[in-house]
């Protein structure tokens, strides 16, 4: 017997491979799925203010709108019944001090829904303010009246841009009132 022969009497010339994957039908699950995680994440960003650089990713490159570009507004009702505001780096400064401060702060500022913006007033809720003209500053050192707010006002604030006037400029994402728990 020829010494290139194999078992079966075949040479190496006739041995053919042969593909036995998976087939075509589960090439083709990528394929699918990919217009259906798109159009859902399109869909959550038009419906519920979802940052086009979480969820999905598609048209992050578009936009201007990052998570980082995002500001909150809050409004607290002081003990005397006067609004006042809360300093945007005093929220920021506030919230991200502890892990689960800062997971939610981050969370609501990607998606701000309803549940995320109250999980945001309950975290400053437990904070003791007083009151400096007509903001409320987190308690410091010293003297003055101190409260715990009950009431809020959340408005968070991404930007866009006007392409016609070439600037951007901010637009509101979402608001919530209420009381924390």
């Amino acid at each position: 017997m020829d010494q290139k022969s194999t078992q079966a009497g075949h040479t190496p010339a006739m041995a053919i491979p042969s593909f036995r994957g998976p087939g075509l039908g589960f090439l083709l699950i990528p394929v699918l799925l990919l217009p259906i995680v798109a159009l859902n994440q399109a869909r959550m960003h038009a419906d519920s203010a979802l940052s086009s650089w979480r969820g999905g990713g598609f048209g992050m490159f578009a936009t201007v709108d990052r998570d980082y570009h995002r500001a909150f507004q809050v409004t607290v009702r002081a003990h005397d019944g006067s609004e006042l505001k809360i300093d945007w780096g005093t929220i920021e400064t506030s919230l991200t001090k502890t892990v689960d401060g800062k997971e939610t702060y981050t969370d609501a500022r990607a998606l701000p829904t309803a549940d995320r913006l109250a999980a945001v007033a309950e975290l400053l809720a437990n904070r003791v303010w007083q009151q400096n003209g007509d903001q409320a500053v987190l308690l410091a050192q010293g003297n003055g009246m101190h409260f715990r707010p009950k009431d809020f006002t959340i408005k968070v604030y991404g930007i866009t841009y006007e392409k016609v006037l070439n600037r951007v400029t901010p637009e509101l994402l979402a608001t919530w009132s209420g009381g924390a728990q």
